[in-house]
């Protein structure tokens, strides 16, 4: 053989080999190869005696420990690009808190080891009481003479009902329900003022508060209960409450009257939302008392003061939150939206397109650190709109002399089904012929608001609104300032809002006690030729928008 043909066959062979032996290399002494999958491994220390805790990678893998000691996820991860593992604490341990190092990160051709998840026993504090004020009369009382046969009484609105026994008085008694604003934390409706407050039962009378589905948004049931207002302003929470939820009432028994609230002990804020495909929205656990143990008549070793409505110190929270869930998948999905928890704090994120039926459920589990199997879910609706918007443009003539041009884009910020309301954005160019003021040609921004706090806004009626089908009315103003050349015989500067002169309202107008709306055909065009209403000082107007 030629010696030169040997030579570059050997050094060929020999690349060839030490090649493949570097990619069968994990760098950490094993043999795996790029099509490996990867496990995501750690250690567990601190766990008390006959404790749980749930570990959860990724919002979808569970994992639940009794004891110290390795632990190892049965999930394998993908040696994939950007390949990514998350471990949390889905559900802490009674009575202690876990925290996780080393808690994220990518693969890279090797099992993940390092993880460490250390668990210690929790302090327990809370906010501290705050005194409120003392509410207002709302309205009229109802009152009632009971003797010692006993007795029955109704608030005027029904809402609550006092049932005192036989025994309990000694003489005839007016007992009276005065309706009050409510000042309690979490109070839902009014309190009630219950007299003779100097009164000592000798035995307990029993009040009855009903409650309703809208009082329950986002709460539950089993997050209510009843407090009184004590002598020196505190909201006390009362221990001996039971809930009937088929018969919808919360009740507890008492001895003495005082100023009493149907309450919400924790929720879920907002309860309600809209928001767009593929926006974001921050939902924050708050609580109004500290959090007991099962309802029963047991004594707690100190009375249960309510505090301003918030979140709890991230320790407790961490102890009593669980298991975020979207339409009651843990962690959501890419169909309904996704959620990704901050011990108390749920981030959510909206699917990007818009799923039937589109309204969905946010949920967290929060357990009673007194009892591990004690646990109450809340709940928050949401209501998914698409990422609708009109273009185009409007033309005007106001009484006031100005006139112009709005080139606009209208963006959807709420859809209730039958009804959808657009925000504006875009500019004016309008020529301002005011009386005694120089002619002023202006562009100013259309001025913009928040759908918290709408002001010009589009409003369209689709054809299943049975008020007002296939309707739709709007309004656009100016942002901004400008400077008019006003005044006789000498022309001075005059500095004047834009929204004051500025101001269309249009497809609509209020005439002969009945109001008249624009009407379209295609909601995916709204266009009007002519359009003008005198007792909105609009002179005429046209317009098309078409959406987008």
């Amino acid at each position: 053989m030629n010696k030169k043909i040997y030579m570059k066959s050997y050094l060929l062979i020999l690349i060839l080999a030490i090649t493949v032996a570097s990619c069968g290399s994990t760098g950490n002494g094993g043999s795996k190869t790029s099509e490996d999958d990867y496990t995501v491994e750690g250690t567990l220390s601190g766990l008390g005696n006959g404790k749980t805790i749930v570990l959860q990678n990724n919002w979808v893998d569970d994992l639940s420990l009794t004891a110290d000691g390795s632990f190892t996820f049965a999930t394998k991860i993908a040696n994939a690009a950007a390949a990514a593992y998350n471990v949390t604490v889905k559900t802490q341990p009674s009575g202690q808190s876990c925290t996780v190092s080393n808690e994220t990160g990518t693969v890279s051709s090797a099992n993940i080891t390092n993880v460490a998840v250390t668990c210690s026993t929790a302090e327990i504090t809370f906010p501290e009481p705050v005194a409120t004020e003392v509410g207002n009369s709302v309205g009229s009382a109802s009152s009632k003479t009971i003797g010692a046969s006993g007795g029955e009484l109704s608030s005027p609105d029904s809402s609550l009902s006092v049932s005192i026994p036989a025994g309990a008085l000694a003489n005839d008694t007016v007992i009276s329900i005065q309706p009050i604003t409510n000042t309690a934390h979490g109070g839902i409706g009014d309190g009630y003022l219950l007299t003779p407050d100097d009164t000592t039962f000798q035995q307990p009378a029993t009040l009855t508060f009903n409650y309703t589905d809208e009082d329950l948004i986002g709460t539950t049931p089993d997050a209510m209960g009843i407090a009184f207002q004590t002598a020196d302003g505190y909201w006390q929470l009362a221990d001996n409450v039971t809930v009937d939820t088929d018969a919808k009432t919360i009740t507890t028994t008492t001895t003495h009257f005082s100023r009493w609230s149907f309450v919400e002990q924790f929720r879920l804020n907002p309860s309600e939302a809209t928001v767009k495909v593929n926006d974001a929205l921050l939902l924050q656990v708050e609580f109004c008392y500290e959090l007991r143990g099962e309802r029963n008549p047991k004594t707690y070793e100190r009375p249960v003061l309510g505090f301003k409505c918030g979140p709890f110190s991230v320790s407790i929270a961490s102890l009593i939150l669980s298991d975020w869930s979207v339409n009651g998948i843990p962690g959501g999905n890419s169909t309904f939206g996704t959620v990704h928890a901050d011990v108390d704090i749920g981030g959510y994120t909206a699917p990007s397109t818009k799923p039937d039926p589109n309204i969905v459920t946010v949920s967290v589990k929060v357990r009673n650190y007194l009892n591990e199997d004690s646990k109450v879910l809340l709940v928050s609706t949401i209501t998914i709109i698409d990422e609708k918007t009109y273009t185009g443009t409007l033309k005007f003539n106001l009484k006031t002399g100005v006139s112009g041009t709005a080139n606009v884009t209208w963006n959807m910020f709420e859809d209730m089904g039958d009804v959808r309301r657009y925000l504006p954005s875009g500019t004016i160019e309008a020529d301002i012929d005011m009386e005694d003021c120089d002619h002023q040609h202006v562009t100013v921004p259309i001025r913009t608001s928040t759908p918290a706090q709408p002001e010009a806004t589009l409003v369209v009626y689709t054809s299943t609104n049975q008020a007002y089908p296939k309707q739709y009315q709007f309004a656009l103003t100016g942002d901004g300032n400008i400077t008019l050349s006003c005044g006789s015989p000498k022309r001075v500067p005059v500095i004047v809002p834009a929204n004051s002169i500025i101001n269309v309202y249009s497809g609509s107008c209020y005439d002969n006690n009945s109001i008249i709306m624009a009407s379209y055909t295609d909601e995916n065009v709204l266009s009007e030729d002519s359009w003008s209403c005198s007792n909105y000082g609009l002179l005429s107007s046209s317009w098309e928008f078409k959406s987008q």
